[in-house]
């Protein structure tokens, strides 16, 4: 449904068809709308979305490996049931503490008992534990079923599928599989295709009708392939994936954490999405499986393409994302920028001064706090609306030639942030870093003003203690408030200067 701006009756969020005080505690779904605080922002958010589908959509998708997925369906669960999905509820994944809370693992053991791990769930659970492993490696995979199968063919050791090209085809724990699979494996290894077998080894087909007949042929066909079966373990796997080839991109060292997606673009260029999914810094070197020529990297958040001369080594901030392109011609305006990694780092440590409106009263408060900390945490600030402005003073010696960036850490809201009485710029996507330009900074003590706009969560829930009728739907949720405000911690980093100017 699509919210309204109705407010009469439905205080300020306005009508909405699954939030309403006359319809019970059902507060679902989202409110993207004049209402939501974040509404002049979200251009800034379309814009970086945006431009990941546009770059998402170019060339055609990329995978080292198929992976035989025999069964019909897939099941919702699949193998990450313990996976916590990131704004569920509004919550960031790992940074928020929510009294009680239930993994979605939890909540399926409590609806439908522990599954069945001899099952076919169980089977896929142990194959993507093994898969995210690969993935962490740098193997990038894709499922390929029966009748697909059927279409493939090869070319000097590598599997064509509609205009695909894989290096390897792995078949997971699978014990019974169709007389026409198993005989195409065969055919597409003595062609030098790579089939790996991992866990149980096919020694049966599915079927009943003549399925003694079938069995056989299903083990002669296996018993052509050369290889012999290997343990269901992410590093026997990955060995012998090593022995006949490598991935496009290998992590080194693996990181478990960074989600990656790659797109071949023809003639040789590739585009790559490397995403930081944790909300802690990750850094990691990449090697190609071939060279990457002219790279260029692409920030979605900004728009800016930069040549880097601090080789492949990729550093990701919090929930960071970036796009190396290889082998496209060099674009007409590019940022040559020095290396990533900040020469020195200035913690403020000094306490900070709490600007805000107090929810009861409307009355414009101040309040010291000497750490910063998630508001719903702060007595007296656990259900404030609109925005909370934080002050701190530091005393720095700027030195020329230095680049000089704010970064915020952790921040639930958008922040805009001035300094000095100079506007820098505004976060609104993580990682929450501002560069602070020349001129800005001067010798000694320097203020900076750090305003966030907050969620309104924990505010409708402030409200709906309150007993104002409005907002029925938010009440008893006083132990289920999220994490707001900023969190820090703050620092300034300083870099080399640029080589050339920043360009978009």
């Amino acid at each position: 449904g699509f919210p309204y701006r109705k407010t009469k009756t439905y205080g300020l969020i306005g009508w909405h068809p699954f939030c309403s005080p006359f319809g019970g505690s059902s507060t679902y779904s989202s409110r993207i709308s004049e209402s939501s605080p974040f509404w002049p922002v979200m251009p800034e958010v379309n814009k970086y979305i945006a431009r990941c589908q546009y770059l998402l959509r170019q060339g055609r998708p990329h995978a080292d490996i198929l992976v035989y997925y025999p069964w019909f369906g897939f099941p919702a669960a699949f193998f990450r049931l313990d996976y916590w999905e990131e704004l569920f509820n509004g919550r960031m994944l790992k940074d928020d503490k929510v009294p009680g809370r239930t993994l979605m693992t939890d909540l399926a053991k409590s609806l439908f008992g522990p599954p069945d791990e001899s099952g076919v769930l169980g089977r896929l659970r142990r194959t993507g534990e093994i898969l995210a492993g690969l993935h962490a490696m740098g193997w990038e995979w894709d499922w390929l079923n029966d009748d697909v199968l059927m279409s493939a063919d090869s070319l000097s050791g590598k599997v064509l599928i509609n205009g695909n090209e894989y290096k390897a085809i792995l078949v997971p724990d699978s014990p019974a599989m169709p007389v026409k699979t198993a005989q195409k494996l065969a055919k597409l290894a003595k062609k030098g295709v790579s089939v790996i077998f991992a866990g149980s080894l096919p020694e049966k087909q599915p079927g009943f009708f003549d399925y003694e007949h079938g069995d056989a042929l299903v083990k002669e066909a296996v018993a052509g392939i050369a290889n012999a079966p290997i343990d269901m373990k992410t590093t026997d796997i990955a060995k012998a994936l090593t022995k006949k080839t490598t991935p496009f991109v290998r992590f080194s060292p693996a990181s478990p954490v960074i989600h990656h997606v790659t797109r071949d673009l023809g003639r040789g260029a590739v585009l790559t999405f490397f995403a930081n999914e944790s909300p802690e810094k990750v850094s990691t070197d990449l090697t190609f499986y071939k060279t990457c020529e002219a790279p260029q990297w692409l920030d979605a958040k900004t728009g800016v393409i930069s040549v880097k001369n601090n080789g492949f080594s990729l550093i990701l901030g919090p929930y960071e994302s970036i796009f190396l392109a290889c082998g496209l011609n060099p674009a007409e305006k590019t940022v040559f920028s020095g290396d990533e990694r900040s020469k020195q780092t200035i913690k403020l440590t000094g306490g900070w001064q709490i600007r805000y409106t107090d929810p009861k009263t409307g009355k414009a408060l101040t309040m010291k706090m000497d750490v910063l900390q998630p508001l719903n945490e702060v007595p007296g600030l656990e259900f404030v609306g609109d925005s909370v402005e934080y002050e701190t003073d530091t005393d720095l010696h700027p030195k020329a030639g230095t680049n000089y960036v704010l970064d915020l850490g952790g921040v639930r809201g958008v922040a805009s942030v001035s300094v000095n009485g100079k506007n820098i710029g505004t976060g609104v996507l993580p990682p929450f870093r501002l560069r602070i330009n020349a001129g800005v900074l001067k010798e000694g003590t320097n203020s900076i003003v750090v305003k966030v706009l907050l969620p309104l969560r924990n505010y409708l829930i402030g409200k709906a203690n309150s007993g104002e009728p409005e907002y029925a739907q938010f009440g008893g949720n006083s132990h289920d408030t999220i994490a707001e405000g900023l969190l820090g911690p703050v620092n300034i980093k300083t870099f080399e200067k640029d080589k050339a100017v920043l360009s978009q």
